[in-house]
């Protein structure tokens, strides 16, 4: 069956990205990972396992690793805002938009450049850019098994699925919005950790609450640990300007 969305609940925690005259002087992303909880024992390595998070190639073999339920549409710099490169990712829709990447274990290396497993620790960045102000970005993952029963798609009762909620106050900035995800506890049903078994089976996925559209660029996903006892941590989100400065805000926030 195809990918239902589920309700977030409201009592998860909203990080606020603020402004570069309010924000502090952003630190380095291993301070940044260091800072967030002990149990993390290193900082992350430089590898990104994402492909095609930069948005750049053939606009059909972006349109295919980027699916979606709204307008797609490849931006250039001739277009319209690119955040870096040549091209970013621009989405439009109504209160059900939403967009996905496929990260499940058995997704081809030209996917995912590293296979994804339970007890994995995800360092996951994002350039999101907004038309209006004051909206929620959230990102979050979504498990199919067929063990579920009749609601293969069902979220866990907790947060455990839950990436990051993220206030965007400015419109037209590119905002970095980082956060940290333990894979495992959303793959659970019963108690039982359900590894999935289709690539399309586990999905990262984005949305605004709500009618809107947003740009986006530069998607990474790096491992952080593959047994961190992690079990919640810290977001953030900074805010870039046209110059490419940037400075950055953390803020606790499930994971």
């Amino acid at each position: 069956s195809s990918p239902t969305l589920s309700h977030i609940p409201t009592f998860s925690p909203i990080v606020i990205a603020q402004s570069p005259s309010k924000a502090p002087a952003p630190p380095s992303i291993s301070t940044l990972i260091s800072n967030l909880s002990p149990a993390i024992p290193s900082a992350p390595t430089s590898e990104n396992i994402l492909l095609f998070g930069d948005m750049e190639g053939d606009e059909a073999a972006v349109l295919n690793q980027w699916p979606g339920r709204c307008t797609r549409t490849v931006i250039t710099k001739a277009t319209g805002p690119v955040y870096e490169g040549e091209q970013s990712l621009y989405f439009q829709g109504g209160k059900n938009c939403l967009l996905f990447r496929p990260i499940a274990p058995v997704c081809y290396p030209r996917r995912v450049g590293s296979p994804i497993h339970a007890g994995d620790t995800l360092f996951i960045s994002v350039k999101v850019r907004f038309q209006n102000p004051n909206k929620l970005f959230e990102m979050y993952t979504k498990h199919y098994h067929t063990s579920k029963g009749d609601r293969h798609w069902c979220i866990p009762l907790d947060d455990s699925y839950l990436v990051s909620r993220t206030l965007i106050e400015n419109k037209n900035e590119w905002i970095t919005v980082n956060a940290v995800h333990k894979i495992g506890d959303d793959w659970k049903f019963n108690g039982k950790v359900l590894e999935p078994t289709g690539c399309n089976h586990f999905h990262l996925r984005f949305r605004i609450p709500g009618s809107g559209a947003f740009y986006l660029d530069d998607v990474k996903i790096t491992k952080i640990s593959a047994s961190s006892s992690l079990a919640s941590g810290t977001g953030g989100s900074t805010n870039t300007n046209n110059d490419g400065n940037s400075t950055n805000t953390t803020s606790s926030g499930a994971v």
